[in-house]
């Protein structure tokens, strides 16, 4: 099953994964490491994760949180230029803030988008 995972809940199971606290959050990395979930994602997705867990956290746990989403879970990487040539057909249609998110779930065939945000699209 392909997720595409928002930035405020990946970092969110990684910090709990990585403290060994138990969390809804950090059912999704442990799912995401069983394989029986795979992560979808952009290069601008993955940068925006490693910023945000290299802010909230160290510049190391961004490093970190980079290679596990590269080198360890079954991740599906979108390449950007295809995003771009769909993005045009979406603008003004959907907020800026998601479009991003909105066409990697298109161009990846997300089954699922999970996010916290409650006014996402």
């Amino acid at each position: 099953m392909r997720v595409l995972v928002d930035t405020n809940v990946l970092v969110k199971a990684a910090l709990d994964f990585a403290r060994e606290e138990d969390s809804d959050e950090r059912k999704i990395i442990e799912l995401l490491l069983e394989k029986k979930i795979e992560i979808i994602y952009t290069l601008n997705i993955l940068e925006e994760y490693a910023r945000v867990a290299r802010r909230l956290e160290s510049k190391e746990f961004g490093s970190w949180l980079r290679y596990l989403v590269v080198g360890v879970m079954q991740a599906h990487f979108i390449n950007t230029d295809e995003c771009e040539e769909i993005a045009k057909r979406f603008e003004g249609k959907i907020p800026k803030e998601d479009l991003v998110h909105f066409i990697a779930c298109l161009v990846g065939n997300a089954e699922y988008l999970i996010s916290l945000n409650r006014e996402f699209l």
